[in-house]
């Protein structure tokens, strides 16, 4: 069991640095981590205690996993590297993150999505589901209502896409479960995607003009190479709109009931403009620290579910608060600050080790 879990940290921080190897290093010292920073003392004792009371209670993984989705844990992740400058032992570090991976493996059935597949469904049951929705299909209509179809479900898609990082202070895969791809045949494959908790007023306050707290799509694709990440980023070999042969929209969990129509789509696609220009000039206007702040708060936020489960209240504490009125302290993330100027290879070697010391203890420079 012991060497099991730690086979399993080895290859999640390979995973980490894989990923985040692939994403452009920030300019030095962005606002993120500087917020992070603040995450560093409180944070994971507040997550750990969740995951130990949780345990108490006899709540098993698979019961955590139908409330807090494989991507919103894996969200958690990505802070990681702070637990290095926490008062977490080894022991409850590799706990913590052990845990962590249990509550994804309990809905993934690949839980670091090394095949490229993110599958919460086995591919029979997809399918089953696939038939059963009632698709607009790009052979079942003129060739500009399709066009005009693919075009409006993708400009949705992007706005929902920066809709769930905004609302959720760069925390986009803490509001959406994207999986698949599904096969259909030799050429075809599908993928689902969930958008929910559109309306976080625990954080925000008031939110009411969001046309939507959820909304769900079946996107069939032709001709297509379609990867997702850990962190549930969808990598399409090309752009999907063009090979888009069938799609389904609903704005409640799927059924076998027919789905929006063009229509309707770009009616909520009016909507979603309109409220992501008003959402943006308040989070624009927020300062620093405010932003800072409901960074912080959202991050708590997020583990909600996991903390109603375990009895506790999900905010942050009194001195989480007050710890935002001293300097940050940069010294667990300046490591980071050292892969400028590596090779994609080179950076990818250091981040394993990197986060081999931050989940393992080993301070060992990369």
């Amino acid at each position: 069991m012991f060497s099991q879990r730690l086979g399993q940290l080895e290859t999640l921080c390979k995973v980490i640095a894989e990923c985040s190897a692939a994403v452009p290093m920030p300019e030095w010292p962005p606002y993120v981590i500087e917020a992070d920073s603040y995450l560093q003392e409180f944070y994971f004792r507040h997550v750990l205690s969740l995951l130990e009371e949780v345990e108490r209670k006899g709540i098993t993984v698979e019961q955590i996993g139908q409330v807090l989705l494989p991507s919103r844990v894996s969200q958690v992740m990505h802070s990681v590297y702070g637990m290095s400058a926490s008062d977490l032992t080894k022991e409850e570090r590799t706990f913590l993150v052990s845990k962590l991976l249990e509550i994804i493996g309990a809905r993934r059935i690949d839980p670091f999505c090394t095949s490229g597949k993110n599958h919460l469904l086995d591919p029979a049951l997809a399918l089953q589901i696939l038939n059963r929705c009632q698709l607009l299909t790009k052979t079942a209509v003129r060739e500009y209502e399709w066009n005009q179809t693919a075009k409006t479900l993708g400009r949705i898609n992007a706005l929902l896409f920066s809709l769930c990082d905004l609302l959720h202070v760069c925390q986009h895969a803490a509001s959406h479960e994207f999986q698949g791809p599904y096969s259909v045949n030799a050429d075809r494959c599908f993928i689902i995607r969930e958008y929910y908790n559109l309306k976080p007023v625990d954080v925000w306050g008031s939110v009411e003009a969001i046309p939507i707290d959820y909304f769900a799509t079946i996107e069939v694709y032709q001709g297509v190479n379609i990867h997702f990440s850990f962190f549930n980023h969808l990598i399409p070999s090309q752009s999907l709109p063009d090979r888009l042969v069938g799609a389904y929209a609903s704005f409640q969990p799927i059924d076998k009931t027919s789905g929006l129509s063009l229509e309707q789509l770009e009616g909520l696609l009016f909507q979603l403009k309109a409220f992501i220009i008003e959402f943006l000039a308040r989070v624009v206007s927020l300062e620093k620290p405010d932003w800072i702040r409901k960074y912080i708060e959202m991050h708590y936020y997020v583990l909600k579910p996991l903390a109603n489960l375990a009895g506790s209240d999900w905010r942050p504490t009194e001195a989480q608060i007050l710890l935002l009125e001293s300097p940050p302290n940069l010294q667990a993330a300046s490591a980071f600050h050292t892969l400028s100027g590596l090779s994609h290879e080179e950076k990818i070697d250091a981040l394993e080790r990197l986060y081999r010391s931050f989940i393992f203890g080993d301070q060992s420079n990369p």
